[in-house]
């Protein structure tokens, strides 16, 4: 993972911020098959222009990867989805979801 230097703050709209998110507290969770959140928790999709998913050596590739901090909060979700020809990245920039 690359870190960035800095503060990070979520928006909770336009010019609203919340607490800042700790970057070295997030965790991934991989997936070899593809994730597509459900609408109502997705704030927006990005995607990731030039960046490509890596062919594995041996076994199944990494087709998602789950972003979430230490307390399980969801943050971001990569995902590849296996009917993509292409196979460019989708970014869903996740809203707040309690967990516990």
């Amino acid at each position: 993972m690359i870190g960035i230097p800095g503060p990070s703050h979520a928006l909770d709209g336009p010019g609203e911020a919340r607490e800042p998110l700790d970057r070295s507290s997030l965790n991934i969770r991989l997936s070899s098959k593809a994730i597509r959140p459900p609408d109502d928790l997705v704030k927006k999709v990005v995607v990731l222009q030039g960046i490509r998913v890596a062919r594995p050596l041996t076994g199944d590739p990494t087709r998602a990867a789950i972003l979430e901090d230490d307390t399980r909060r969801r943050v971001l979700v990569l995902s590849a989805p296996q009917d993509n020809t292409d196979e460019q990245i989708l970014a869903y920039v996740l809203d707040d979801l309690n967990l516990e």
